[in-house]
């Protein structure tokens, strides 16, 4: 079996996941939901601990709790996985730190692009059904009210007028507002062109695009979603947090912390789908982000 889905880390709170005891599959699952979506510090005591991107930072206590496992059966699994390089692992008498061998695989946020390419494609010919035949409905309907109107002459003028108005009248355009992603700025290259040549170019649009369709995604609507990009980074300039183009989010070639210091940094736009979701949680809290 081929392709994928993407898995939200709100499953982690449905009462069907909290079932246990855990089998394999879902504890590795958990593993995955748990691991870091990018670079991040925990403190241990009175030291700073570096946790990586695709690493997990836990006690194998609490993990077995997780689970409804034994820590036994926690460090037989964990044992498991590093056997068949699906994951590397550091422990000592405080905690055990476990690297996702190539956690990209399973959180690539090229593959969300391609998705919403395909699903702006399909509802760019939906949408064009639609306007052909409301066309020909229109038309029809042109050719009802002219009939109409030829049947009644020798009328009184001012029911003719009224004919007459109903045939010419065009209808109201409704502004209403939308989800971002029904909005022309969902496909990202739309989005991008936008802000071309505009002083919003400098900042990393990849970064804020997530953000907005996360933002959007917890219930909220907007009539112009152009201007609420704008919004977004004007607040984020006022509050000096501004994401710029070049601002190295990810240290993509750390994975541990005794090699983190000797790590060169990249800029790295993979993973930004959970990337956006915690630093729009960090930023604006749980609650609604009124732009």
């Amino acid at each position: 079996m081929s392709g994928y889905i993407f898995l939200h880390r709100k499953l982690m709170n449905n009462p069907i996941w909290k079932d246990k005891p855990f089998c394999k599959s879902a504890a590795w699952i958990d593993l995955l939901m748990r691991a870091n979506w990018k670079q991040s510090k925990i403190l241990i005591g009175n030291t700073d601990i570096s946790v990586e991107r695709g690493e997990i930072l836990n006690s194998i206590m609490e993990l077995g709790n997780a689970w409804g496992w034994s820590r036994k059966k926690v460090s037989s699994f964990l044992d498991y996985l590093e056997k068949g390089n699906m994951v590397g692992q550091k422990r000592n008498n405080k905690f055990t730190l476990i690297t996702i061998c190539n956690y990209d695989t399973y959180n690539d946020v090229n593959l969300l692009i391609e998705h919403q390419k395909n699903i702006n494609g399909t509802s760019t010919a939906h949408q064009k059904n639609i306007n052909g035949t409301s066309k020909e409905h229109q038309k029809n309907t042109s050719n009802n009210i002219k009939n109409s109107k030829e049947s009644k002459e020798g009328e009184e003028s001012k029911e003719g007028e009224l004919v007459f108005a109903e045939k010419t009248q065009k209808p109201k355009k409704q502004s209403t507002e939308i989800f971002f992603k029904e909005s022309e700025f969902f496909l990202f290259e739309n989005f991008e062109n936008k802000f071309k040549n505009t002083p919003y170019e400098i900042y990393n649009l990849k970064f804020y695009y997530e953000v907005i369709l996360n933002w959007s995604e917890n219930g909220n609507k907007r009539k112009d979603w152009f201007a609420t990009a704008k919004n977004f980074m004007l607040n984020d300039i006022k509050e000096k947090k501004a994401v710029l183009k070049n601002d190295n989010l990810i240290n993509s070639n750390s994975n541990s912390i005794n090699n983190n210091s000797n790590s060169k940094n990249k800029s790295s736009y993979a993973g930004l789908t959970r990337m956006a979701q915690e630093e729009y949680r960090y930023r604006y809290g749980n609650g609604n982000h009124d732009k």
